[in-house]
């Protein structure tokens, strides 16, 4: 018994003592590496908040990264910069610290995790289109560090000054002691909208200076690299997941207003010509969409965010360029009614074309934003398969005729005559293969084939391929061309031209269908796109829309409540002309009232306007008349382009819905519709 005593007792001692050595082998595990980390007062990056505290965009990711990299940071304020901190072992890492060429003699420099475009403001009488133009000119930029250089060359003989902040460079200019400031256009923002004192009143002009931002990366002592390696790699983790650009947007470092546009924009409104108006826009719209390409490709590289994310910012951008889109291609339409001499009508049409082709690239990312967030629905009604083809082809003939190619189609004797399907989506397929058919191919033909085989009873299985004796694909480029913003490689971009969405869309509405878009390719002999979908065959008639005659239309007494100046300008030019008689107002609120006071036969109705918008004001009529009788037709003209806004401005009680850029034959119809008494509704 005393042995069996003693054993129960040796075994709880080995016990207690194995569970002692387990909780502080726990305890040195979860035990933290500590890091002096500096920060000076570089707001909104890092810097000292009036409690005391470290704050800023850089502070909460360097936070963030230290936590999964499993270091516990001390936050030392510095009064100066970071080389000297780190050089006397003050600090061990410094979380934002600007990349140029020498400063990792002195200290281990990270690859750069963030990085900041930069602008040009001058006077306007300096008239500088490019950097070339600095020759000669002294040039301020901001810097904490006095030895910063931008990593781009200036001209030899340009005179470079280094400011401690971007307030006292652009003073500098206003005062005419600098030709030009070189400044961050984050921070660039708020002195233009809030210009220093003692900045006399000055028209400026800006260059936005693509190659000339700003990398900022890591540092650390050469003892402390392997650390600083670590935070690097776990920043990397979090731009992964997209929580760095979540907190970018937090700190509202990444915006829709850059004071480039703002540049631009100033330009255009001080141009009252209608020519120059136009050309600057055109220019306007040409810069935006091309920084808004080089955004979304540093926003792609930066943060990998949710496809619901990132389809809301596309379509918000595509709704803030269709807005000034509308007034450029419809004030190019007017402009060309008038008399010109040959070289202004061959300028304006070219600008035409080009705005026509800026909005069809939009048109591709909004269906690419749709369909990656689940906003895109298919229609399924009878159409006619063999129409739809026929249809497609001929779109194409023209393109296919200037370059000697044949393009003919092949279609199945078996085809059922009608088909339930969604045949706009099904024409946008086929548009898109064939348009790459006929652009890749020099020589040769373009041949668009439909099979069918019978499935069960009313199933058919349609074939439908689209084969090319273009230049072909190589098997690495299969593998990679259907995914969004991409080509077959650089040069076909450089030569060809296109976004890299086309496919891409056509290949994900294919799998909507119910198929799969395959490709069979060899390099220099052509290529074969080809899909298959089950279709069910229809023994409902084709809806056949009657052919209405048309007679003239009375004039009309109109109201265009509309805030943009451009697009009312060209509301009332187009309305005008056809005869009606326009009233205009710029919000929802001078809408309702102008409605209380005359009766007018329709209302053109905007939906987003300050004050009050479309939709409020549309509802304020709708209630007025509930309670005093009558109906004004009233009709959304918006630059909103997603099915569910159309409906949401039919359920706030509108008649009908145009989209902008303007169909002025839509409209046309619309109103010829109203005049000749038709009662209008919604579709």
């Amino acid at each position: 018994m005393s042995d069996l005593l003693t054993m129960k007792r040796r075994i709880a001692v080995s016990l207690f003592v194995l569970l002692g050595l387990a909780m502080l082998g726990c305890q040195r595990f979860n035990k933290k590496k500590t890091l002096r980390i500096g920060s000076n007062q570089s707001t909104p990056f890092n810097y000292w908040n009036e409690a005391g505290k470290p704050e800023g965009f850089a502070v909460e990711v360097l936070n963030r990264a230290a936590d999964l990299a499993h270091y516990r940071l001390e936050w030392v304020r510095i009064q100066g910069g970071p080389d000297e901190a780190i050089q006397k072992g003050v600090i061990e890492v410094w979380p934002f610290i600007t990349v140029y060429a020498g400063r990792d003699k002195t200290m281990y420099i990270s690859e750069p995790w963030w990085k900041i475009g930069t602008t040009l403001y001058f006077p306007e009488s300096l008239n500088i289109k490019s950097v070339a133009d600095l020759a000669g000119k002294s040039v301020g930029l901001a810097s904490p560090q006095r030895n910063f250089r931008p990593q781009r060359d200036f001209p030899a003989n340009t005179k470079v000054e280094v400011f401690v902040d971007a307030e006292t460079a652009f003073l500098q200019m206003c005062q005419g002691k600098l030709d030009v400031a070189h400044l961050d256009y984050r921070f660039a923002d708020e002195i233009l909208l809030n210009r220093p004192a003692g900045c006399p009143p000055l028209r400026l002009g800006s260059l936005l200076v693509e190659e000339g931002g700003r990398s900022f990366a890591l540092a650390s002592g050469f003892s402390h690299q392997d650390d600083a390696k670590r935070l690097r790699e776990a920043i990397e983790a979090l731009n992964d997941s997209g929580e760095v650009f979540e907190l970018a947007t937090k700190w509202k470092l990444m915006t829709r207003t850059d004071s480039a546009f703002m540049g631009w924009m100033n330009k255009t409104r001080e141009r009252n010509e209608l020519l120059k108006i136009l050309i600057w826009a055109a220019l306007v719209l040409l810069a935006l969409v091309t920084v808004f390409a080089q955004r979304l490709s540093q926003a792609r590289r930066q943060a990998d965010l949710s496809a619901r994310a990132r389809s809301q910012f596309l379509a918000n951008m595509s709704h803030e360029i269709r807005t000034p889109m509308n007034g450029i291609l419809g004030m190019t339409e007017l402009t060309l009614e008038t008399e010109l001499s040959k070289d202004q009508r061959e300028y304006l049409s070219m600008a035409r074309n080009s705005a026509r082709s800026l909005l069809e690239i939009l048109d591709d990312i909004l269906d690419f934003s749709r369909i990656e967030s689940g906003k895109l629905t298919l229609e399924s009604i009878p159409f006619d398969l063999k129409e739809v083809v026929h249809r497609s082809v001929q779109i194409l003939r023209l393109a296919a005729q200037g370059k000697n190619l044949d393009l003919v189609a092949r279609i199945d004797p078996g085809l059922p005559a009608s088909v339930i399907g969604d045949p706009g989506r099904l024409q946008q397929v086929l548009i898109n293969l064939l348009g790459n058919a006929v652009k890749f191919t020099e020589k040769g033909s373009v041949e668009l084939e439909l099979k069918s085989q019978p499935l069960s009873e009313g199933r058919y299985r349609v074939l439908i391929s689209v084969t090319d004796s273009g230049i072909g694909i190589t098997p690495e480029q299969e593998q990679r061309i259907f995914q969004a913003f991409t080509q077959a490689d650089a040069s076909t971009t450089r030569r060809f031209g296109g976004t890299g969405l086309g496919l891409s869309i056509s290949s994900q509405l294919v799998r909507m269908m119910g198929g799969t878009l395959e490709v069979a390719s060899k390099p220099g002999s052509g290529s074969t796109f080809s899909f298959a979908l089950e279709m069910e065959a229809s023994v409902a008639p084709i809806p056949v829309v009657p052919q209405r005659i048309e007679k003239p239309s009375r004039p009309l007494k109109i109201l265009v409540a509309e805030d943009n100046e451009v697009n009312r300008v060209l509301m009332q030019r187009v309305l005008t002309r056809a005869g009606h008689v326009v009233v205009p107002v710029v919000n929802g609120k001078l809408a309702v009232e102008a409605l209380q006071t005359e009766a007018f036969d329709a209302v053109l109705m905007d939906v987003h306007m300050p004050e009050m918008d479309g939709l409020e004001a549309t509802q304020a009529i709708r209630a007025r008349e509930a309670v005093e009788g009558g109906h004004v037709t009233i009709v959304a003209l918006t630059a909103l382009a997603i099915k569910g806004d159309a409906d949401r401005c039919i359920a706030a009680g509108m008649d009908a819905y145009l989209s902008k850029p303007l169909n002025t034959a839509a409209l046309t119809d619309l109103l010829s519709r109203i005049g000749n008494g038709e009662k209008i509704k919604a579709a």
